[in-house]
């Protein structure tokens, strides 16, 4: 309750806690906090559409900041925890293939969605976890724009009008190697890497109209 995603096209852009505008709201990955995520990076807005979820476990969110926490973030902190081999103890293969396409949309067709996982801890202390994802995604919009007369008058005409048919298709492939050794029951070294990399590629058919 009280967390709202704000999509930006087809992905989850920012989340909002309480009503508390994004920029107010920290991000981090397995407690590091994450550097200026917005596209302009004009602000301290994070875009979660940046990050691959193939290799997040699990989200943690916190309304609050209690007293362990820095008191940067007035809206709340939101936590990316990475999968570890030591959430599933043992050897694990995992697996996914689908698709993704809008049937009745003459512009769209069915594109491949996949994923591949593996983790396995070793003797009980160290685990090892490796993760990959590829996935496509069209966006079609349809944007109208129009010009009205600047007048103070009881009808004003439009002289341009626009219709524009986008077409964005984005790929997203990446993964992520974690590799946690448990000293003890509560303390753990990791290494943990991930690469992400996201490809967007637009067409766009205008057509213009003009009155006199």
């Amino acid at each position: 309750p009280g967390v709202v995603g704000d999509a930006g096209g087809m992905e989850t852009r920012y989340i909002t806690i309480r009503g508390v505008d994004q920029l107010m709201t920290s991000v981090s990955v397995d407690g590091n906090k994450m550097a200026n995520g917005a596209s302009a990076g004009t602000s301290r807005e994070f875009q979660f559409e940046l990050i691959g979820s193939d290799t997040i476990g699990r989200i943690e969110v916190t309304k609050s900041p209690t007293p362990e926490m820095d008191a940067d973030s007035i809206a709340g902190v939101v936590n990316l925890v990475s999968k570890s081999a030591f959430d599933r103890p043992g050897r694990h293969f995992r697996g996914s293939f689908g698709g993704i396409s809008r049937l009745l949309d003459d512009r769209d067709r069915i594109r491949r969605n996949w994923t591949l996982g593996y983790s396995e801890v070793f003797g009980g202390k160290l685990g090892v976890a490796l993760n990959y994802g590829h996935r496509q995604t069209l966006l079609p919009l349809d944007v109208t724009t129009m010009s009205v007369e600047a007048a103070v008058k009881e009808a004003q005409y439009m002289y341009t009008y626009s219709f524009s048919n986008f077409r964005i298709k984005r790929t997203r492939w990446g993964g992520g190697a974690k590799i946690d050794y448990k000293l003890s029951e509560s303390s753990r070294f990791y290494f943990n890497g991930t690469k992400n990399l996201h490809m967007e590629h637009g067409e766009n058919k205008d057509e213009n109209f003009t009155t006199a």
